[in-house]
């Protein structure tokens, strides 16, 4: 039957794009979490150095907001 070929071929098709997601949804975990240490520890220097007055505001609200989320999982 003609139809149901077509229709086990449509599912693995679903279950490959489904297993492609899976992997890109992984990797853009994993390069969120590197820039977010990143961030992070050049927060860190900033600090150390004494110039959290020549941060952007972008910065200062993403450390902001960072901290924030980290106290929260504490």
């Amino acid at each position: 039957m003609p139809c149901r070929d077509y229709f086990d071929e449509d599912i693995s098709k679903t279950e490959v794009r489904i297993k492609h997601l899976k992997s890109d949804i992984s990797k853009i975990r994993e390069k969120r979490d590197s820039m977010a240490r990143l961030l992070c520890e050049a927060c860190e220097i900033i600090e150390k150095k004494g110039l959290i007055d020549k941060m952007s505001s972008e910065l200062k609200h993403w450390k902001w907001a960072h901290d924030k989320a980290d106290r929260k999982n504490k």
